[in-house]
């Protein structure tokens, strides 16, 4: 998507999440599939609320998109917080009108992320830093700052 980098994982239920740089668009994208949801429909929006760890929500809307041959939810544009959040916490659960959808581990985000960087700086692939402005996002962050 984008001819950028990208890391995916695939989880028990079959669940895959997919978050990647879309370099065509400069824009950090996280998509959502699950062979399960045959409903979905490409073009329409979905509400969802994702929480890390059980902290504050991120709420907004998801779209259907069309993704080989199966349709995806995709948000595209993700906030540096909402990155940073998926790299440093522990959990992700997400919410579909208020219902349960799924719940997974994010462990090895860190690594994952910090992967997608070098592979956007290896191949060259824009100049997006999805965790932010600090010089060496493969380091661990100090958490007692």
């Amino acid at each position: 998507m984008g001819d950028g980098c990208f890391a995916l994982g695939a989880f028990n239920g079959g669940t895959v999440t997919r978050i990647g740089y879309d370099a065509n668009q400069s824009q950090i994208y996280l998509l959502f599939a699950d062979e399960a949801w045959k409903s979905l429909e490409a073009g329409k929006l979905y509400p969802v609320r994702i929480l890390f760890d059980g902290g504050n929500p991120y709420e907004g809307e998801m779209r259907g998109q069309q993704l080989g041959n199966m349709v995806v939810l995709a948000h595209r544009n993700l906030s540096t917080d909402f990155v940073k959040d998926f790299m440093q916490r522990n959990s992700m659960q997400v919410y579909y009108r208020g219902q349960p959808l799924f719940s997974i581990s994010l462990r090895g985000t860190y690594a994952a992320i910090a992967e997608v960087i070098n592979c956007q700086r290896e191949f060259g692939f824009g100049k997006a830093n999805p965790a932010g402005n600090a010089s060496d996002q493969t380091r661990k962050p100090d958490p007692f700052r």
